[in-house]
């Protein structure tokens, strides 16, 4: 069993949460800078030979979907998990207002995440955990799952990372 698909059974209920997306609908948004240089996740996954990665804070998938596409052309087994509530943060709503789009009462980007995870072919090894990282990381440590990295970058204020 690969740790992805452990990462589906334990957390997904065996049940696979690209299968079935409507990415036609959510297709084509991408905010971030997808040539910014990322050198550091290249030098963690060959130094930790990683079997699960952590993110905490996903937005729309960029930094996610750039380790997996790492990870894939490495040929290893490894996972990531993407921990977020992806509800509009603090940030967006003061600075960035116009990335925020509201669909049945809470913003895209779960959907717009899945989508970009989907069209870049990273759904085998990126796997979505819609939870705020406190009661993530208790879920994390209940089920017994060892991280061997973690990237921090959920909310961008001070007090926020620390408790990340």
């Amino acid at each position: 069993m690969t740790h992805f698909q452990l990462l589906i059974d334990k957390l997904h209920q065996g049940k696979n949460p690209y299968e079935g997306f409507p990415v036609e609908e959510w297709r084509g948004v991408w905010y971030g800078d997808p040539g910014a240089q990322r050198e550091i996740f290249d030098k963690c996954i060959e130094k930790t030979y990683a079997s699960l990665i952590i993110e905490v804070g996903s937005f729309v998938g960029e930094s996610a979907i750039h380790t997996a596409k790492l990870i894939k052309a490495k040929r290893r087994d490894c996972a990531i998990l993407c921990v977020d509530t992806w509800y509009a943060g603090y940030d967006h709503w003061l600075g960035a207002r116009e990335k925020i789009n509201m669909h049945f009462g809470r913003p895209d980007f779960f959907y717009k995440f899945m989508a970009n995870v989907i069209d870049h072919g990273c759904q085998d090894v990126i796997v979505p955990f819609a939870m705020d990282s406190i009661g993530a990381a208790r879920v994390i440590k209940w089920l017994g799952l060892v991280p061997q990295f973690i990237y921090i970058d959920g909310s961008h204020e001070q007090g926020d990372v620390l408790r990340d």
